[in-house]
């Protein structure tokens, strides 16, 4: 990935006082180990000296390399590759409706110097590059990728090799210099399919050509207090007829207060935590799933099964339905429980089970929503564990994933969820203690949904996967999970 940043190998070239060379702000240039051999004396070397200096006095400011990336070499030559280790992470965004409409991809990285124009466009650079790289368009579907942005990048040529359609570029309106230049940037991208969104747009009436524009209108719930927060929204539904997400909505308490204000769209993994102060949803169709698990782990009679689920034609119905679903690539559909067993043995049909939890309870968007990230939570698990344990291990890696989230779904504390199923003991350590053999790759899957670098980092390097590895399966689980018609 990230072709264009690999260093090449360097071209002899002749610099002339005539054709100042320009050096792109965006390209790191490496010394040439060469300069530091000297040559014998000859008629040239003992001509008159000439200047090999670059006259940037004529050149745009923001061509001049004024600063780097402030990344630590431990002595060693840096190569450029530590600029791309940057773990992919997202953001679900959902509407009124509680449905996903689609996530906010951003490159999660370390790096604690200050945020300068140069260092801003190589972060925008490289998070459209990843998208580009690892083709992220499969893993959209019909949902949308917000990117976050500097408004100099609306300009560059690598937005092109995105799907416009699915697109919305999410604008910080706090590094704002030439409102008009970005108008017309803005109105340029929107005729070629993106959407807009504008970040941090503070009440002002000069904002009024850009609000006019915009598709959406994102606010940080962590930058202002609610009297505050329910202002600058009052402000924006003045201005602007665009439809207004809250960002880092990550509790049940925050999307009710959002909720409350009138937004439209809310973004964060809120729909994954407990609601303490609702009900618990253990109803009987989920009572009869817990029953069907139970029968398998205990190898159960097909027959018997069966009987079980003809109980319910609807859950007979759902199970088929995950089954045959496009993501599980079967060449035929099956048609009867007894052929679902058949063909699968009991460690898959057991997998499926599992996905009839978040499924089989009264009709509630919430849980289908919950659903989605656990089959991505799950998927990514899986991949991220493919090479590193033995076939056994591995069927129960997608089960951890699941079931991680099982205290959200039940609403009930995860000790009381995990005592109603006959779970192995690799099972109960990794959900309860967070330990034991599937514990690493379901620590490190949460880790990409919180996108903490830091974390992301020690977990994939004890794990002995690679950033590209993490990236890839991240990407792969959001395709997968995808393929389900939840």
């Amino acid at each position: 990935m990230f072709k264009f940043l690999k260093p090449r190998k360097p071209e002899p070239t002749e610099i002339t006082p005539a054709e100042p060379a320009v050096i792109p702000a965006s390209v790191p240039v490496a010394p040439d180990p060469t300069a530091l051999i000297s040559e014998p004396e000859t008629e040239a070397n003992n001509q008159p000296e000439r200047s090999l200096s670059i006259n940037t006095q004529d050149i745009a400011q923001d061509q001049v390399i004024t600063d780097a990336l402030d990344i630590p070499t431990h002595g060693e030559r840096n190569t450029g590759s530590e600029m791309l280790k940057r773990f992919l992470g997202r953001q679900p965004v959902l509407d009124n409706g509680q449905h996903i409409m689609g996530y906010e991809f951003s490159l999660r990285n370390s790096i604690d110097a200050p945020i300068t124009p140069t260092l801003q466009q190589m972060r925008d650079e490289m998070l459209v590059a990843s998208l580009i790289d690892f083709d992220v368009k499969p893993a959209l579907g019909n949902k949308l990728a917000f990117i976050g942005m500097a408004p100099a990048m609306l300009s560059s040529d690598w937005l092109a090799m995105l799907p416009a359609r699915n697109i919305v570029l999410a604008v910080d309106c706090t590094q704002l210099t030439d409102i008009d230049a970005t108008v017309v940037q803005c109105q340029a991208r929107i005729e070629e399919g993106f959407a807009i969104a504008l970040d941090n747009a503070i009440d002002s009436d000069e904002l009024e050509p850009l609000l006019n524009l915009a598709k959406f209108i994102r606010f940080d719930t962590r930058r202002y207090n609610a009297i505050a927060l329910s202002k600058q929204v009052i402000a924006a539904r003045r201005l602007s007829s665009a439809r207004l997400i809250a960002m880092r909505v990550e509790t049940d308490d925050d999307f009710q207060a959002c909720h409350t204000m009138a937004f439209n769209c809310f973004q964060g993994f809120y729909f994954t935590q407990r609601q303490p102060n609702a009900p618990h949803r253990i109803d009987p169709n989920r009572i009869r799933v817990i029953e069907l698990l139970n029968m398998v782990t205990s190898q159960a009679e097909i027959p018997a099964l069966e009987t079980v689920l003809k109980r319910d034609a609807m859950l007979s119905y759902k199970l088929l339905t995950f089954v045959n679903s496009a993501a599980n690539g079967l060449s035929r559909k099956l048609e009867s429980i007894s052929q679902v067993l058949i063909l699968l043995g009991y460690n898959q049909f057991y997998r499926w089970l599992t996905l009839l939890l978040f499924n089989s309870g009264q009709s509630d968007m919430r849980d289908q929503t919950l659903l989605q990230n656990a089959l991505i939570r799950a998927r990514l698990t899986e991949l991220l564990g493919a090479e590193q344990l033995t076939a056994a291990d591995r069927d129960s890696l997608f089960i951890a994933g699941i079931f991680s989230l099982l205290d959200a779904l039940l609403n009930v504390p995860m000790e009381q969820a995990v005592a109603q199923l006959n779970l192995s003991d690799k099972l109960t350590q990794a959900l309860l203690l967070d330990q034991g053999v599937y514990a690493p790759y379901l620590r490190l899957a949460i880790a990409c949904e919180n996108g903490d670098q830091h974390r992301i980092d020690a977990l994939a390097a004890s794990a002995n996967l690679s950033v590209d590895a993490v990236n890839l399966a991240h990407v792969k689980a959001l395709i997968w999970a995808e393929g389900f018609a939840v």
